[in-house]
């Protein structure tokens, strides 16, 4: 069972590879960030289940509902998504790499992308990412942010800021991190 419900994410090995990809020197490539809102919420479950409902409902005596669609907290919630989005990616002609989990591109168009859970990193031109915002935004409820020339001197993907330089791309992990860090183990002074 536990493999019916394991959702692969890739390491930072293929965060590696898209920021390499963005730093190679190829005309006007630029970086996008999607965050899609609701994830879970998209996929369809894959087997019965079942959830006691709210009190809300009204209703004195237990009664329980059939999920039709996933919800956050379920074990195999993130598969779900995963499976949604990787056949949503692949209608759009992306093709996902046979040894990166969830890492998929688009040959013709040049589209290299990274997900983690809703979080995708993506790497192209202007136009061709334009048209991938459109083609996800018909489906779901999506916020981006753009890292580039004129576009943005940096993004948030997976609690780390991307920072576009003159000298070049850099990596960090996120300055509230330390903050939290400090103040979890009395540290702040």
């Amino acid at each position: 069972l536990k493999d019916e419900l394991f959702a692969g994410t890739p390491g930072l090995a293929g965060v590696k590879f898209i920021l390499s990809d963005l730093a190679t020197d190829r005309g006007d490539r630029v970086a996008m960030v999607l965050d899609v809102k609701g994830a879970f919420l998209y996929g369809n479950v894959m087997r019965p289940m079942y959830m006691e409902l709210p009190s809300e409902c009204g209703e004195t005596p237990v009664k329980v509902g059939r999920l039709v669609k996933a919800l956050y907290g379920l074990r195999d919630a993130p598969l779900i998504w995963k499976r949604h989005l990787a056949k949503t990616l692949c209608h759009m002609s992306f093709l996902e790499a046979p040894n990166v989990p969830s890492m998929f591109v688009h040959h013709q168009k040049e589209i290299r992308a990274v997900s983690h859970v809703d979080d995708i990193l993506c790497t192209g031109e202007i136009n061709d990412l334009s048209w991938l915002f459109r083609g996800l935004s018909e489906r779901y409820v999506v916020k981006r942010s753009m890292l580039g020339p004129g576009l943005g001197d940096r993004v948030k993907y997976l609690n780390r800021t991307i920072l576009w330089r003159k000298e070049g791309i850099s990596w960090r992990a996120d300055d509230r991190h330390v903050k939290t860090l400090l103040a979890e183990f009395g540290m702040e002074d």
